[in-house]
């Protein structure tokens, strides 16, 4: 009986000690995991309304009225001061001795003299004043001229009227030739036309198969003269011949001999279908009598058979040889 109350004490001091046990353990747990936070502190405030600064404007600057004594109107002896003194090269002009004004004397405001009256006296126009302010007067301003080419200088240089025939090569050995080295020529001869005096006189001659002449007569370089032959020159271009040779420029210059030419402008390759290669004295019978031979080339070396032709052409008539490549 005993026993078994001892048993029954033991259980349940044994139960109270389990649930004592639970409870520290617990409690242990809590202040292990309260103890690995920071604590936060939080506090509420209350923000002041902003104040807004009042911004004054800066006062208004008062000018002061100068105080201006009254000048009596009725002063015999009130002077202006004037200036007789030319202007400077610095735009200054420096009052000269004062003039006196007087009233008493007629004024003519239409007169071109510098003195106005008895008393009045305004200075000249000086011819330093539009150097002064810098507007340019125009009397020492030289146009640039316009660039003239070698041919154009060379016609310049001779002497009286001139009957100017332009031959061109357009045959079919030319057609080698490239069309902006074509076009140069071409500009080249344009150009020329428009510094031709208005007592000149000129033509077109163009050989391949056949030998043309722009125009029956001589034609007077008139705008639309210059016009209308400057629209064909656009148009031309060699062309390859049906004929077994074609007219080369020897050829040409027979054919402008009868039209007494005192220049004639000859543009070719130099190469020669009818005469093979003559002889240098033989070159003078081709050239028409008291006629100066231009002749231009374009597109070979100055040691090119042609290229040889055309100066001996040029220097066989007091002429000129250009090779624009050079």
């Amino acid at each position: 009986m005993n026993f078994k109350r001892s048993f029954g004490a033991f259980g349940i001091s044994s139960l109270l000690h389990m649930v004592l046990i639970v409870i520290l353990a617990f409690y242990i747990l809590q202040q292990t995991i309260s103890n690995q936070y920071d604590p936060i502190y939080s506090e509420i405030l209350v923000a002041e309304p902003e104040k807004i600064k009042r911004v004054i404007p800066r006062k208004r600057i008062e000018f002061q009225k100068p105080n201006v004594s009254k000048v009596n109107v009725d002063q015999p002896n009130l002077k202006i001061l004037t200036s007789n003194a030319p202007p400077t090269d610095r735009g200054v002009i420096s009052a000269s001795k004062p003039t006196e004004f007087s009233l008493d004397g007629p004024i003519n405001l239409n007169t071109e003299v510098g003195n106005l009256g008895e008393g009045i006296s305004i200075p000249k126009k000086s011819a330093h004043l539009g150097k002064m302010i810098g507007r340019p007067t125009g009397t020492n301003q030289k146009e640039k001229e316009r660039e003239k080419s070698k041919l154009v200088k060379f016609i310049e240089r001779q002497l009286g009227v001139q009957q100017v025939f332009y031959s061109l090569d357009l045959s079919s050995s030319m057609r080698n030739l490239s069309s902006l080295k074509l076009r140069r020529i071409i500009a080249i001869i344009q150009d020329s036309l428009d510094f031709l005096e208005s007592h000149d006189k000129f033509n077109l001659v163009t050989f391949s198969g056949d030998i043309s002449l722009y125009h029956p007569e001589l034609v007077d370089p008139t705008i639309g003269n210059v016009k209308q032959v400057k629209e064909y020159l656009n148009r031309i271009k060699p062309e390859q011949s049906s004929r077994a040779s074609d007219q080369d420029m020897l050829s040409a210059l027979n054919f402008i001999k009868p039209n007494n030419p005192t220049i004639v402008v000859l543009f070719s390759d130099g190469i020669l279908t009818s005469a093979g290669i003559p002889q240098p004295e033989e070159i003078g019978k081709y050239v028409p009598s008291n006629t100066k031979i231009f002749t231009i080339a374009i597109g070979m070396s100055p040691d090119f058979p042609g290229a040889i032709l055309l100066k001996m052409l040029s220097n066989q008539s007091d002429g000129e040889f250009w090779l624009v490549d050079n």
